[in-house]
C-alpha cells in the first residue's frame, strides 16, 4: 500500500487542495482531502472489511487500535500536483526508435522514453507500409502488450521478462510551495524549439523497468489520399481492400482500436462500416475530402479526426473541407499536436472556441526524435514527419496558448482519450477503483515522478 500526501490533485475535472491518494494492489483506494481519509472498503479489496486508517508512528498507515506488520509507504510530495497518467493515442516513436522497426526492443524503448514524461498509456501507431511490414509490427506490438499486461497482473511470462521493480523508499526532495491560483502564470517561456541536438538511440529497457500500458493499435493508412499523404510513403498508399483490412484485424486480435482513412476514396463508406462492425474507431485523416464528402463519411460512422489541419483539406470560405466538417460535427473528436509547429497557437485557441472541450484530444504524433530534440523530422521534400514532443510539453503549451484552466485542459490528454477508447472507468482519472496511473508535477508543471498501476517508475 502507498500513501501519497500533501499534494494538490486534479481528478482531472476537479481540483482537491492538500489531498491524499491511497494506492492498494495497483488501484486507487482513496483520493480526496488528506484530513478526510475514510474507512476504505472498495469492492476490489480481498479483505471483507478494512478498518479506518490513521497516521501511524514513523509515517506508516496502520488500522486504528492495532499495529501493522507492513505499514504503507508514505510519500510526501508537498508543493507538487498529482494528475492522471497521460494517454497518447497517436504515437510512432521516441528515443531513436519507432514502432515500425518491428522489434520488441524498439517498442519498449519508445514506451520507456514517453513514460518518463508522464505517458502511462499509449496506442502505438503504425504508418503506411507494405502489408508484410505492417503485419510484422502488429505482431511485435501485441507481444509487447501481452508481456506488459502480464507483468502488471503477475503472469509467469511477464515475471520472467520484467521482474518486479524495487519498492525501496525514495526521497522526492520536493521543495515546499503551494500552487498559485492561476496555474498559467508559471508558464512564461515557449517550449517549441530549444535547439537541442539529437543523440543516439537510448538502450532498451532493462529487466525491472516499469512500462507504459499498451491500449491497442492505431493504423495510420494505408487507405489514404496520395495528395495528402504527408510523410507517408507514396509507393505504399493504395486503394481500400477488404481482404487486406481483414488480415490486419485478424493479426491484431481485437487490439486494433483506431484506423485513419481518407473518406473520399473509393469504397470508403464500406470501409467505415466494416470498422464500425469490429468496434474500431474510424478516423479521418490524410485526406483531400470536400466538406460534402467528409460529412458523408461522418454519416457513415467516422468519429475521430487525425491531427486536425495537418495532411487534410483545410478551412476555406467556399469549401470548409475536412477540417471544417470535423470542427462542426459534435459527434467527432479531433487530435491536436500542440508543438507550435504543426498548428499555430492561434488556431489551437480557435479550436477550443468551436469544438466541445471534451472532444479535443492532445496527441504527440511523435517520431524518433522525441526525447532527443524538439526539432521534428522532415522528409526529403521538406514535409513534417511527425513531432518531437512529449505530452507534458503539449500540456504546458496548451495552458499557455489558451489561458484555459487546468480542469479544462488536463482531460484532453487523460479523460478524453480514455473515453474515446471506452476505458474511462479505469484510465484517465484519479478516483477510487481506477488504475493508479499517476503523474506528479512540480510547481512549473515539469514531471517529477510517474506511477503505473501503483508502481513508481525508476
Amino acid at each position: 500500500m502507498i500513501l501519497i500526501k500533501n499534494v494538490d490533485i486534479y481528478t482531472p475535472t476537479r481540483r482537491i487542495s492538500n489531498g491524499a491518494i491511497l494506492i492498494k494492489d495497483g488501484r486507487i483506494a482513496y483520493a480526496g482531502p488528506l484530513a478526510s481519509i475514510p474507512a476504505i472498503i472498495p469492492p476490489f479489496f480481498k479483505e471483507a472489511m478494512i478498518p479506518p486508517f490513521s497516521t501511524g508512528g514513523r509515517g506508516g498507515i496502520t488500522p486504528r487500535g492495532r499495529s501493522s506488520a507492513s505499514p504503507a509507504e508514505v510519500l510526501d510530495f508537498k508543493g507538487c500536483t498529482a494528475v492522471p497518467g497521460f494517454i497518447d493515442i497517436h504515437l510512432h516513436g521516441g528515443a531513436g526508435s519507432d514502432f515500425m522497426d518491428g522489434t520488441e526492443a524498439a517498442c519498449l524503448n519508445v514506451l520507456k522514453a514517453h513514460l518518463k514524461k508522464g505517458t502511462t498509456s499509449a496506442v502505438p501507431t503504425l504508418m503506411t507500409a507494405a502489408p508484410e511490414v505492417i503485419l510484422k509490427a502488429i505482431k511485435t506490438i501485441n507481444k509487447v502488450k501481452t508481456a506488459v499486461k502480464g507483468r502488471a497482473f503477475g503472469s509467469p511470462l511477464a515475471r520472467s521478462l520484467y521482474p518486479r521493480a524495487s519498492t525501496a523508499e525514495v526521497d522526492p526532495r520536493a521543495k515546499p510551495g503551494a500552487l498559485t491560483r492561476d496555474i498559467n502564470t508559471r508558464l512564461s517561456t515557449a517550449e517549441t524549439d530549444p535547439q537541442t541536438k539529437p543523440g543516439a538511440p537510448t538502450a532498451a529497457p532493462a529487466a525491472g523497468d516499469v512500462l507504459s500500458a499498451v491500449l491497442g493499435l492505431h493504423l495510420e493508412g494505408p487507405f489514404i489520399a496520395k495528395e495528402k499523404r504527408g510523410a507517408q510513403p507514396e509507393s505504399h498508399v493504395r486503394p481500400y481492400s477488404a481482404q487486406e483490412l481483414g488480415r490486419y484485424i485478424k493479426a491484431a486480435g481485437k487490439e486494433l482500436k483506431i484506423m485513419t482513412l481518407a473518406p473520399e476514396i473509393f469504397g470508403a463508406n464500406s470501409l467505415i462500416r466494416s470498422l464500425k462492425r469490429h468496434r474500431i474507431i474510424a478516423a479521418a485523416g490524410h485526406s483531400n475530402a470536400s466538406y460534402a464528402e467528409a460529412s458523408t463519411g461522418i454519416g457513415a460512422g467516422l468519429r475521430h479526426g487525425t491531427h486536425l489541419f495537418n495532411a487534410m483539406s483545410g478551412l476555406f470560405h467556399r469549401d470548409p473541407g475536412l477540417a471544417g466538417a470535423l470542427l462542426l460535427d459534435d459527434r467527432v473528436s479531433v487530435e491536436l499536436i500542440a508543438d507550435g509547429i504543426h498548428i499555430h497557437p492561434a488556431m489551437v485557441l480557435l479550436v477550443t472556441k468551436i469544438k466541445p472541450l471534451d472532444k479535443i484530444v492532445l496527441v504527440t504524433d511523435a517520431t524518433r526524435k522525441a526525447g532527443q530534440s524538439r526539432i521534428p523530422l522532415r522528409t526529403k521534400e521538406g514535409r513534417l514527419f511527425g513531432s518531437a514532443i512529449t505530452l507534458d510539453i503539449a500540456l504546458r503549451n496548451m495552458l499557455r496558448w489558451t489561458s484555459l484552466p487546468m480542469t479544462d485542459v488536463l482531460p484532453m490528454l487523460t479523460l478524453n482519450p480514455a473515453r474515446l477508447l471506452g476505458l474511462s472507468a479505469r484510465k484517465g482519472r484519479i478516483a477510487a477503483g481506477a488504475d493508479a496511473d499517476l503523474v506528479i508535477l512540480d510547481k512549473t508543471l515539469k514531471v517529477k515522478h510517474v506511477f503505473v498501476r501503483g508502481e513508481r517508475v525508476s
